[in-house]
């Protein structure tokens, strides 16, 4: 069983989470210059986007408990203003939840000012949970599990 939680390249980046609920992830990163700079002397994009990436994950990991595989289809990552250091904050909130598709918006921080804005979908691949069932990703609704405001799952479009 592989958890979000046991990767390793966030630990490298120093990726810390902050929060997990149901549909919603926050991740911190502290801006260290040997690692996270680019050439201008401003925070790489891959490391804001491995940020993103990071708090999408848990956020779709809330929903969908122990799962064997989950990837990233598709991350698009709108930067909004540099970063030259200190702690960026990435907020990650589901948005739909289907079967085996999620999308998920995240909204990178530093010091309460929007520095990138992002949108990422998710794929999840079988599994099983402890009971031997296959994995899903449980919309509201599903197993008396009360809806977030605002998700919609894939029969209420």
């Amino acid at each position: 069983m592989v958890r979000v939680e046991d990767a390793p390249y966030p630990r490298v980046l120093g990726i810390r989470e902050e929060l997990r609920e149901r549909g919603r992830a926050v991740v911190a990163m502290d801006v260290d210059p040997r690692v996270h700079m680019n050439a201008m002397g401003t925070v790489h994009g891959g490391a804001i986007a491995s940020l993103v990436d990071s708090a999408a994950a848990r956020a779709v990991a809330s929903l969908v408990g122990e799962v064997a595989r989950m990837s990233t289809i598709e991350l698009k990552v709108n930067y909004l203003r540099p970063s030259a250091g200190g702690t960026l904050r990435a907020e990650g909130r589901v948005v739909h939840a289907g079967t085996r598709i999620a999308v998920v918006e995240v909204d990178v921080s530093q010091e309460g000012s929007l520095i990138a804005k992002a949108l990422a979908t998710y794929y999840v691949a079988g599994g099983a949970d402890r009971d031997g069932r296959p994995t899903r990703i449980h919309p509201p609704g599903h197993g008396g599990v009360p809806p977030l405001v605002g998700l919609k799952s894939a029969g209420s479009l």
